[in-house]
């Protein structure tokens, strides 16, 4: 992902951030293909 220098220190970017990281780990099963289901973080 890519966010602007100036935009990366806002609270909102780094809370949205933080739970795309959150989620991906969660559904790192889903995303290598060897689960069928999605967790939510």
């Amino acid at each position: 992902m890519y966010c602007r220098e100036d935009l990366r220190k806002l609270k909102r970017i780094t809370l949205l951030w933080d739970y795309i990281r959150q989620v991906t780990e969660a559904n790192t099963p889903l995303l290598m293909g060897d689960a069928g289901e999605l967790r939510f973080a």
